[in-house]
């Protein structure tokens, strides 16, 4: 009697056992794919950093297929590449918003060559968007310091476009880049200086501004 006690409660805990093991609760976090663990820790709609067409200058780097640039990366550009043109008795400018740029030192020392410009209330901006009359105001400002703007006598050849009259404020600045090579006329024939350029566009000017500066003048 004893031993069928037994034998009837081994079997009942065997039973328990198996339904214990068969109802356990499963992890949390399932198990990690190491084949898969480098591909899905970008959600579809970001892109890696490593697959970005990036154009690269020395302590630069510009993201090729962005829409616009903005103005504390121009900054970077001018001021890791072209510093040496800078002007070293520049007196330093006040910026009250560039605390929180990783640009700060590019800023102040663009803004201390002239290079680019804070409004009245000593803001620059530095996220905003680049348009075509920044780059023209700053390269023509460059290729002065460096020595290597046109000739007078190239500049009054140039047909202005159709947008640029000798009473805009920035004329001889966008005259200038346009006879110096550095930047382009739109299609239409007008030079849009509002027009916000694209990433690969400002490097395009980037690299015509730098290979202006490493020829003789006209």
């Amino acid at each position: 009697m004893i031993r069928m006690k037994n034998s009837l409660f081994i079997f009942f805990c065997l039973i328990l056992a198996g339904c214990v093991q068969r109802y356990q609760i499963p992890p949390s976090n399932p198990p990690i794919n190491p084949e898969n663990t480098q591909q899905d820790q970008y959600p579809e709609e970001v892109t890696p950093v490593e697959t970005m067409e990036q154009a690269e200058t020395p302590g630069v780097t510009l993201d090729l297929s962005a829409p616009w640039v903005t103005r504390d990366e121009l900054a970077g550009l001018l001021y890791e590449r072209f510093f040496s043109y800078f002007p070293q008795d520049a007196t330093t400018p006040v910026i009250i918003d560039i605390d929180s740029s990783t640009k700060q030192q590019a800023l102040i020392a663009v803004v201390s060559a002239n290079l680019m410009q804070v409004g009245r209330d000593h803001r620059i901006l530095p996220e905003a968007r680049v348009r075509k009359l920044d780059l023209a105001r700053s390269f023509w400002r460059l290729l002065e310091l460096a020595g290597k703007e046109p000739e007078p006598a190239l500049l009054h050849s140039i047909d202005p476009p159709l947008d640029v009259s000798t009473a805009h404020s920035a004329w001889q600045d966008i005259i200038g880049c346009l006879a110096a090579g550095v930047l382009p006329v739109e299609p239409d024939g007008r030079f849009q200086s509002g027009r916000i350029p694209s990433g690969r566009e400002v490097m395009e000017s980037y690299k015509a501004l730098e290979n202006r500066l490493n020829t003789t003048n006209d």
